[in-house]
């Protein structure tokens, strides 16, 4: 069984609620019926997996679980990406051909496999780095320049072949001859003793880049070349932490120099220098204004900023980001923008989390990063999107209230002078949100039963009252005041999904519905459904061609099992989903997915795109609710288990 599928398989076992038929296991791993009884068969080695006349689920914890606490370093082991980034790590980190008989005795496969399975997919990952695999006489090197091969080692360290990149045990088996640990101790410290603050993420992404260098020291590769060598020094002249980051540099060397018995290269030590300087925040956010700022950056670049924040805002129908927000805005981008310039990379691992779990604050991003993108001329990676993304986040989490009253009654014993009190207090915590329509005794309340949002009462209320209440005490208190909190956000997310649930029913129709369409890319099948919307009058050319723009940006596939392509910065003339349902996986970007979601908004919906992605992606992160999409087989069928629940 192919790892992927079998992680894919495993995945969708674990989160299901009920049983799953193995047809539904079969159009969700584009394979047939009796290859995944082969697959659950295989599984059954590491897994307790109970089948019936409905299907299959998991039943406790995995074997190797109820063994050892290490089933997840077992499962890597057999993992074939794993096998490719060993072996070009074992290259890397050689200084002579390497024997595939020798790789073949640790990976624990045989040769055959080295060959047929492991080399071509690690020549395939070589070659995007302009790097060549070279065999001969069975035995392997890796042959392109010292900068090609760091770039390689630093794209291994930072993707998800061997876990998080913030995880220690990550970077012990990427660098099995170093103490990593106590290198980082080490490094934090010289930061902190030269005044420098670095957050955990630019910690990290420094000592990689610090490994890297020394692994390639070790293996006698030849420095970067003199002609393309930044004079970081020059560069960080101006800056008014210039001492700090100079005396930062100067000590990191040495450390690496005693620690690993090198001498560092002036191409090296420059390096350095430049990953220190673009890893560290020139202003604390709360020293940040308009003087501080404009000691870094010039007009121009804040009016870049401020401008991209201003068609964001107006885009996504927000009203305007306040000043401190832009302040911090500036700053961030100011140093992506550096990090862009320079090719300093900045891994983020918590990019894939943003995207699937807050898509239209990541979308923000790409439409700000593209804006940015225009004006500076530059590329952002996803990494540096993912960042952005956390920033606007932050911003709309701390500023974005629901402007909806909820109705609220306060019941109480009659005998007891305690509702107006109740009433009062909770008015006052919650005056923005809550609207009190009014105080009713216990027995007055079981009778007339009034209508109303949410009812707080002092006495416990019958289990047939339905409505969402909170028993509180009559002197009400923090703790109460707490729960009634709680409440009020569980009504307004009902509210929310309800409306939401309403809007998608809109947007879908007939004939922009689709099944079993074979295109060659996510961009063919984008123009192709693009193409229907445009036929029928709800989008022009130009919007097709910013959807395909925004996907080349970054993939529009936010989950598993489904893709949501959508403009980047145009309206729709009609809003509008087309769907494309497909018994098997389409590929789309590094995903695979069953359904195709393209939306279209108009200018006067763009509000609403929000709450209705989060609908959409709340649906197909439960795996009973993605069975019950994948099990229909028309139009009717479909809105109605996307939708119900």
């Amino acid at each position: 069984m192919k790892e992927d599928r079998k992680s894919k398989l495993v995945h969708i076992l674990k989160n299901a609620d009920a049983w799953v038929p193995a047809s539904t296991l079969a159009k969700m791993l584009g394979v047939s019926s009796r290859t995944v009884r082969s697959y659950i068969s295989q599984l059954s080695k590491d897994y307790t997996v109970l089948s019936s006349q409905n299907g299959y689920r998991l039943g406790g914890k995995t074997k190797s679980e109820q063994n050892s606490s290490h089933a997840i370093s077992d499962l890597q082991s057999d993992d074939s990406k794993a096998r490719v980034t060993t072996l070009i790590t074992t290259l890397l980190s050689s200084k002579e051909s390497v024997s595939i008989y020798d790789i073949a005795d640790d990976l624990g496969v045989s040769e055959s496999t080295i060959m047929n399975a492991v080399v071509p997919a690690a020549r395939t990952l070589a070659q995007d780095f302009n790097l060549s695999l070279v065999t001969h006489d069975f035995n392997i090197c890796l042959d392109g320049s010292e900068c090609d091969k760091r770039r390689l080692l630093r794209y291994l360290v930072t993707q998800h072949s061997y876990g998080y990149f913030t995880s220690s045990q990550t970077l012990a088996q990427m660098f099995p001859g170093f103490d990593t640990s106590s290198i980082m101790s080490e490094l934090v410290k010289i930061c902190q003793d030269s005044d420098l603050f670095l957050n955990n993420y630019s910690l990290n992404n420094l000592l990689v880049h610090l490994m890297v260098i020394v692994v390639r020291m070790e293996a006698d590769d030849e420095p970067a070349a003199q002609e393309d060598l930044i004079d970081t020094t020059q560069l960080i002249e101006h800056l008014r932490l210039h001492r700090q980051i100079a005396q930062c540099g100067d000590r990191i060397v040495r450390m690496l120099e005693e620690r690993c018995h090198i001498q560092i290269s002036e191409s090296d030590f420059q390096q350095i220098l430049l990953l220190v300087t673009l890893s560290t925040d020139q202003f604390d956010y709360d020293e940040l204004n308009a003087s501080t700022m404009s000691q870094l950056v010039d007009n121009d670049f804040l009016n870049i900023v401020h401008d991209a924040a201003k068609e964001t805002a107006s885009r996504y129908g927000l009203e305007p980001f306040d000043e401190d927000f832009l302040m911090q805005l500036t700053l961030h981008s100011y140093n992506a923008y550096q990090r862009a310039v320079y090719g300093v990379s900045c891994a983020n691992p918590i990019g894939s989390q943003i995207k699937q779990s807050h898509p239209l604050v990541y979308d923000m991003a790409v439409f700000f990063c593209h804006k940015l993108e225009r004006q500076l001329n530059i590329s952002l990676s996803e990494e540096e999107l993912a960042f952005l993304a956390f920033h606007f986040g932050a911003y709309l989490a701390s500023n974005i209230e629901g402007d909806d009253r909820i109705s609220c009654v306060v019941v109480s014993e009659r005998y007891h002078d305690y509702a107006g009190r109740v009433a009062a207090s909770i008015s006052d915590a919650f005056a923005s949100r809550i609207t009190i329509s009014g105080t009713i005794g216990y027995d007055d309340f079981l009778t007339e039963r009034p209508q109303t949002d949410l009812v707080v009462t002092t006495v416990p209320l019958p289990n047939d009252v339905s409505v969402h209440s909170v028993l509180v005490s009559p002197l009400i208190s923090r703790l109460d005041l707490k729960r009634i909190g709680a409440e009020l956000d569980l009504i307004q997310q009902e509210r929310d999904k309800d409306r939401a649930r309403l809007f998608l029913k809109g947007l879908m129709h007939r004939e922009l519905y689709l099944r079993n369409i074979h295109e060659d890319s996510a961009i063919a099948y984008i123009e192709y459904m693009g193409n229907l919307a445009l036929e029928n009058g709800y989008v022009d050319e130009e919007f097709i061609h910013d959807v395909e723009l925004r996907e080349r940006t970054s993939s529009t596939a936010f989950i598993e099992g489904l893709a949501i392509p959508h403009s980047i910065s145009l309206f729709a003339r009609r809003s509008f989903v087309c769907v494309l349902q497909s018994d098997e996986p389409i590929p789309w970007g590094r995903n695979d997915v069953n359904v195709v979601m393209m939306f279209g908004l108009s200018k006067a919906d763009i509000h609403k795109l929000g709450l209705t992605f989060d609908v959409i992606i709340d649906r197909f992160s439960s795996t009973d609710s993605m069975q019950n999409i994948m099990k229909s087989k028309n139009f009717d069928e479909f809105v109605s288990a996307l939708l119900e629940g």
